[in-house]
């Protein structure tokens, strides 16, 4: 298990919260529900903002800071030999880069965000990381699909369950859908990852 410490920054104040740890109660945690703004999505090159499609809060990467770090985990390492393409070429060395891009909360009851392509920030992403922070909630699925497949990520967590992280890594192509949340939060980072080229020289 995990520990994590979140930095909220407001125009007030600094708030701390701790995954797990601070209750979805306490005046932190509504604090950081009050700070979050509505989620919009791209339709046609523009953000648009529609509950029935989906709906939940979001905080931008200049809104908090996380002592979570995907790379201490071993989070990237793992996704990189899942995702990136094979090569035979010792010179062509690829890694991945995570960029943090959100942290969005979806509430019970109808949080939710309906099935959508992610629209790529740049040639170069890759695809996306999906963090989930040990906070209880019921419901709220991620399913993945591509190619005929799906793969449902279930990180719901009951009151006093232990408490993980858990995480989900998809290549841009995929069409991903947020089940309903019946209760609880279901809260996530979001990172870009990007496909980095290292040039080896043989001496």
């Amino acid at each position: 298990m995990r520990r994590s410490r979140f930095a909220l920054v407001t125009a007030a104040r600094v708030l701390q919260l701790f995954f797990p740890g601070t209750e979805t109660t306490s005046s932190d945690f509504q604090a950081l529900l009050s700070a979050c703004q509505p989620a919009s999505f791209g339709r046609g090159g523009d953000e648009v903002h529609d509950e029935e499609y989906r709906k939940a809060g979001k905080l931008d990467r200049s809104a908090f800071a996380t002592s979570f770090c995907p790379y201490e985990a071993g989070i990237i390492d793992v996704v990189g030999q899942l995702l990136l393409p094979q090569t035979k070429h010792l010179k062509d060395k690829r890694s991945i880069k995570a960029q943090l891009y959100k942290l969005n909360i979806y509430s019970g009851p109808n949080g939710k965000f309906k099935a959508h392509v992610d629209t790529p920030r740049s040639e170069e992403q890759l695809g996306s990381l999906v963090v989930s922070l040990p906070v209880a909630h019921d419901g709220g699925q991620l399913a993945v699909r591509n190619a005929g497949q799906e793969l449902i990520f279930d990180w719901s967590q009951k009151s006093g369950a232990p408490a993980y992280i858990e995480r989900a890594a998809f290549y841009s192509d995929c069409e991903h859908e947020v089940y309903e949340v019946t209760s609880g939060h279901r809260v996530t980072l979001t990172y870009n990852l990007f496909m980095t080229r290292k040039y080896l020289i043989n001496w």
